[in-house]
């Protein structure tokens, strides 16, 4: 039991850094991990509220403050179709640029963690964090 409690114990602690590394990416940038959820859902393609609530699963009501918020922050902007009778929601270049700064900034301290691993390396950690990953699955099943 002492290796799976330490075991637990450092994997707490690395969860912990890196929520803490997104809380402060997230502040520097003055937007929360939800907003931070609707512009990385808006990467690819603009969506209509409706859309981008299924997506989100998100009540329509709250998921509209929240780009409304974005929309006045210079993230977002919301755009007619050309009938006019649907608008859709899609990042601006401010918000574009600023997706990718963020994206770089959360993804930086796992390249310097993994820049001397070997492939096999990077594999392997790959194949024990599915394992956990299916145990954590099979509890969840049991519990149920």
């Amino acid at each position: 039991m002492g290796i799976e409690s330490g075991l637990l114990e450092q994997i707490n602690t690395f969860y912990q850094e890196l929520s803490e590394l997104k809380k402060q990416v997230l502040k520097q940038h003055r937007i929360n991990e939800a907003q931070l959820k609707i512009l990385t859902e808006l990467k690819i393609e603009a969506l209509s509220l409706k859309k981008l609530a299924l997506s989100l699963t998100t009540e329509k009501s709250t998921l509209s403050r929240q780009v409304a918020s974005l929309v006045k922050s210079g993230w977002l902007i919301k755009e007619q179709s050309a009938d006019k009778r649907m608008q859709f929601i899609s990042l601006t270049v401010f918000g574009k640029e600023s997706l990718i700064k963020i994206e770089e900034q959360l993804k930086q301290p796992w390249t310097s963690l993994f820049h001397t691993w070997s492939e096999e390396e990077k594999q392997l950690l790959s194949i024990l964090l599915g394992r956990v990953t299916r145990s954590l699955h099979q509890q969840k099943k049991v519990k149920d």
